[in-house]
């Protein structure tokens, strides 16, 4: 009954998102477009597209690099991983038309607040056990000379000829 009025709660939070947030972006159309102008108010929105696709492009790419440096390192990338997300919402963001959305998604470009959400997702949720996990050695044997439970290895094999591997 719990998990009904929760898809039922997250249904209707949707609804109103999907309702409020184009009639907030036509009234915020209109007003911009009565003081600077129709051409105007659209060149500030292809201007703030492109600008913030080029943003995020460049910041991705950075995520990415650093992702690919803590998994080489051996770290579980949670942070980043977070980071790359905000990045992607801020993307879909900008790439929406209107001043509202173009706001939300500048303000997820700023470093601060990427950080600030990404601490208050990482409170959130357990990645700790996550971590303690990541690194460990499946053919470590405990104290009493156990091993982790993983003595069962799946693979295929080719026997090679010694002579045949000679010759080649």
């Amino acid at each position: 009954m719990l998990t009904i009025l929760r898809g039922f709660t997250v249904l209707l939070i949707l609804l109103v998102i999907f309702i409020t947030v184009p009639i907030i972006e036509i009234v915020l159309f209109t007003q911009v477009s009565d003081i600077f102008g129709w051409w105007l108010t659209v060149t500030l929105i292809l201007l703030t597209t492109f600008v913030g696709a080029s943003i995020v492009h460049s910041q991705g790419i950075l995520t990415l690099l650093l992702v690919q440096q803590r998994l080489l390192q051996g770290e579980l990338p949670a942070e980043q991983i977070i980071k790359g997300i905000l990045l992607a919402g801020a993307g879909v963001l900008l790439l929406m038309p209107g001043f509202m959305t173009d706001s939300m998604g500048m303000i997820l470009l700023l470093p601060w607040s990427r950080v600030w959400l990404t601490n208050q997702i990482i409170r959130r949720v357990k990645i700790a056990g996550l971590q303690n996990n990541f690194n460990s050695d499946p053919f470590k044997k405990d104290d009493r000379g156990k091993s982790n439970g993983n003595d069962t290895f799946e693979g295929e094999y080719e026997r090679k000829n010694d002579v045949q591997d000679r010759l080649n």
